[in-house]
């Protein structure tokens, strides 16, 4: 499996934006899975149910911009937009509801929230089209999965598993459970992502084709992929849980997905 590599001049980049994201989250280096981190309750300042609602003024252009896309869960969209800007990002959120070509232009990422539902075409090619990379959590992302039409991970083959709270590392090398954060995996390759049990979706690797990325399997039916990347631009994240549910370790591994995707 190819390692995916970060370009020199983003090097420096993410070690400071490392360091920032250790500061900001609670997260301790050498911290175990035990450790739960504050999503912080109140959400975004400013934020609306209706819009993108974290508009910030910093015109670096080394700044990466995320867009959150979520249904009815207004919580979870702000937990997930806290561990973004958390982490040195530019957080937004967006009701799907709101989608237009023009909102959803100009983002470096968009993540898919579990709860979102991708029925309706015009906001799917208006999503896939921004030309983004995309993060698809849980359901929500393997549904957009299916309706862009031509993905090996997607909802429709996938298997539910209902008391996850871990993952097993493919290769222990990979970029994902090393940048920017070193992630601390078990002897056998394991971390646990959250502090309490979530649902998951799981897809077959074993006839996954040549562009599809396996980072992290199920601990058990390790030919079950719960982490993977496709055709270099979308990443399957098969866990329900937000970040206010997860641990030190999880929130790692969910930043270091998003790097991923943009480097």
């Amino acid at each position: 499996m190819k390692h995916p590599a970060i370009p020199a001049r983003l090097t420096m980049i993410l070690a400071v934006l490392a360091i920032l994201c250790l500061l900001f989250s609670g997260c301790e280096s050498g911290d175990g899975d035990d450790a739960v981190i504050d999503d912080g309750s109140g959400g975004p300042s400013g934020g609306d149910d209706d819009d993108d609602d974290d508009d910030d003024d910093d015109d670096d252009s080394t700044e990466i911009n995320v867009l959150y896309i979520y249904n009815n869960e207004l919580d979870t969209a702000q937990s997930f937009d806290d561990l973004f800007d958390d982490c040195g990002m530019n957080g937004s959120i967006l009701d799907q509801a709101n989608i237009t070509e023009e909102k959803v232009a100009g983002f470096d990422l968009i993540a898919l929230g579990p709860d979102t539902t991708w029925n309706n075409p015009s906001k799917v090619n208006a999503v896939d089209g921004a030309g983004a990379s995309i993060l698809g959590i849980y359901t929500g992302g393997g549904e957009f999965f299916d309706a862009i039409g031509d993905n090996y991970l997607r909802f429709s083959i996938s298997q539910y598993y209902n008391f996850e709270t871990s993952v097993e590392a493919v290769d222990a090398e990979d970029t994902l459970w090393n940048t920017p954060y070193p992630v601390e995996l078990s002897g056998t390759g394991e971390v646990v992502l959250f502090s309490e049990i979530q649902y998951a979706i799981a897809v077959s690797g074993t006839n996954a084709p040549d562009d599809v990325d396996i980072y992290g399997v199920h601990t058990v039916s390790n030919y079950m992929v719960l982490l993977a990347r496709e055709k270099d631009r979308y990443f399957f994240w098969g866990f329900e849980g937000s970040p206010s549910k997860m641990g030190c370790e999880g929130r790692k591994v969910f930043t270091n997905a998003a790097y991923l995707m943009v480097n």
